[in-house]
């Protein structure tokens, strides 16, 4: 499940948020996109500003994942 879920996923994210920098990048490229503009830019910027805010959370609670303690197979 680690694999699919934590890897996964972590994976999807980076595939999902490459994929609207190029939409959004393209959009000023290519006029039949311009209408996706304004879409994109706001996905990514929320896309973006969830990791920051994931990340700084993360690293203030001090809470353990399952996969880093020893007493559920972690390290």
């Amino acid at each position: 499940m680690q694999t699919v879920i934590h890897r996964g996923g972590r994976d999807f994210v980076i595939v999902f948020i490459v994929s609207t920098l190029l939409i959004f990048g393209l959009s000023f490229v290519v006029k039949s996109w311009r209408h996706l503009r304004g879409a994109t830019g706001y996905i990514l910027l929320v896309s973006l500003t969830c990791l920051v805010i994931i990340s700084e959370l993360k690293s203030h609670t001090h809470m353990y994942s399952p996969w880093d303690l020893s007493q559920f197979g972690g390290h």
